[in-house]
């Protein structure tokens, strides 16, 4: 592993040609430290395959899951401490995030496989982001899965990209708090570090390096599934990754390896169906940043002859300007207007139109959610961030700072007044699958942006919403924020330790312990290990 990352190269070809006498060195170091004398692991010499499971050019080392969870960045501007120890790990994938060409092509040329990791891996990986699978167990990494990825789908009733389901919609409900455009508690790409880049083209997208991206498909590596005319219709690597070289580039912001890509003829569209909650296109890619959108690949991607805007993600039907909307960045979303109507978006799955996103709180954290009834009414977030909000677990979680709360409040006035503008106002009248209207979620915030909603109360007809249309828990945005007013000035030091039994979760504890129960059932005696 480590001789991949060094810069002479025939520090790795020395490794590779020695991997039987550096193995044999290994498990009599490890002798010497259990028993404190020289003795050797092995009385004759180490097996070859055994040898090159260690130094060969397809050694692997897999360490993940719960195993390096508390190292995962729970916020984006926190990093994981030497991720190079973690994940999912061979020595052509650590060549490749060196970018070191030499060693890539040394590798290849001793029979790496030249995708990375096996497809078993591919499929273990994939099987972590299955829906209605089963929580996934600790220590996955040393004791595997519950199941294989075969074995989950043959024993589902429905595909993985059918339309999302009842049972998906009333996960969310009473009290769930999850991202408006997938389920709460998501598996993160990360759950293995650098996990989205185990297919060694997409590490080679996001290291930048033209010339080994090329080298790896001159060895055959796999990439069918992200073709605009693919060579193969039989299921593959490339079908079980769960990203694409593109979005890897993308999230570099590399104009150059996607232009490179679109040469190769990749398709401009495409999608990791193997995250299917979680999958959308390029041109999404670009406003799902974390950083500052890249109008000038956006521009790009754009400019693409067979691009296709109004793709919308598999399941929950989210459209390209709904991520925009969600940014409350009003520059990028006249940017995209101008080649694609606002009128496009529409409704996503669970009835959001754009006035609903933008009037949506940031995170669970800016919910007023010591209130039961706001608590049992608002239930999405516009939150964008790659990892799950934590802080929807901790309903009572709360920051002192008051600029938390309101730092958005005058890009949101900018949005929906430019929506509006654009004779959006009828939106204003409609429900989600909650029965909430924009003026809902305006009202449950800790601290409401009272200028906004003052200004659309003055509007013709809003008043008669405000005060009239009510939700699934009977509730008007006009009694949420009277319900919220009246914990801000209740509540005392005492209740605030002592958390009323509303915040308990017990609904959503339940349905993931019948759930659980289903799967011990369905499996049986063909489980891995114990539920």
């Amino acid at each position: 592993m480590l001789a991949a990352t060094e810069s002479d190269p025939r520090i790795l070809k020395t490794v590779l040609s020695q991997a039987l006498y550096l193995y044999k060195l290994r498990t009599e170091s490890q002798s010497l430290s259990f028993s404190g004398r020289l003795t050797s692991f092995w009385p004759f010499d180490p097996p070859i395959p055994e040898a090159f499971d260690h130094f060969g050019p397809n050694s692997i080392r897999v360490v993940g899951g719960t195993t390096c969870m508390p190292l995962i960045a729970a916020e984006p501007w926190q990093t994981t401490p030497y991720p190079e120890l973690f994940g999912i790990v061979t020595p052509l994938l650590r060549a490749i995030r060196s970018r070191l060409p030499k060693n890539v092509q040394t590798l290849l040329s001793g029979g790496a496989n030249p995708n990375g990791v096996p497809l078993d891996v591919f499929s273990d990986y994939a099987a972590f982001f299955l829906r209605f699978r089963p929580s996934i167990p600790p220590n996955t990494d040393t004791k595997g899965d519950v199941a294989s990825l075969h074995t989950f789908l043959y024993e589902m009733d429905l595909a993985q990209l059918s339309p999302i389901t009842m049972e998906e919609i009333e996960d969310r409900l009473v009290d769930g708090m999850a991202p408006f455009w997938c389920e709460e508690g998501f598996t993160p790409s990360n759950i293995y570090p650098n996990g989205s880049e185990i297919h060694s083209l997409v590490a080679a997208a996001h290291s930048g390096s033209v010339e080994i991206f090329d080298m790896l498909l001159k060895a055959g590596a796999d990439c069918s599934a992200w073709m605009l005319f693919a060579p193969s219709k039989q299921f593959r690597e490339s079908h079980l990754s769960i990203s694409t070289p593109i979005h890897a580039a993308i999230a570099r912001q590399d104009e150059k390896m996607v232009r490179h890509l679109f040469q190769l003829g990749f398709d401009p569209n495409a999608m990791a169906y193997s995250n299917p909650t979680r999958c959308h296109t390029p041109l999404m890619a670009t406003i799902l940043t974390e950083h500052q959108v890249n109008k000038k690949m956006f521009d790009f991607l754009m400019s693409h002859r067979l691009i296709i805007p109004d793709l919308r993600t598999p399941i929950y039907k989210v459209h390209l300007l709904h991520f925009a909307v969600a940014r409350l960045d009003l520059v990028i979303i006249k940017h995209i207007a101008a080649d694609v109507p606002l009128c496009n978006a529409g409704v996503t799955a669970l009835g959001h139109n754009l006035l609903h996103i933008a009037c949506l709180p940031k995170s669970s954290k800016h919910v007023q959610r010591n209130s039961e009834l706001i608590y049992r009414s608002i239930h999405e977030t516009r939150n964008l961030l790659p990892t799950p909000d934590l802080y929807a677990e901790w309903p009572r979680a709360t920051v002192a700072d008051e600029f938390f709360y309101t730092a958005d409040f005058a890009a949101q006035d900018s949005v929906v007044e430019y929506l509006l503008l654009q004779h959006l106002a009828c939106c204003f009248f409609a429900k989600d699958i909650h029965g909430n209207t924009p003026l809902h979620y305006l009202a449950g915030y800790i601290i409401i942006n009272a200028e906004l909603v003052s200004w659309l109360r003055s509007l013709r007809g809003v008043e008669e919403i405000w005060t009239g249309s009510r939700n699934l828990v009977g509730a008007t945005p006009a009694d949420l924020m009277v319900a919220g007013d009246a914990v801000k000035r209740s509540m005392s030091p005492a209740e605030e330790e002592k958390p009323p039994s509303w915040l308990a979760r017990e609904r959503r504890y339940a349905r993931m312990n019948r759930k659980q129960q289903i799967w011990k059932d369905i499996l049986g005696d063909r489980a891995r290990r114990e539920l």
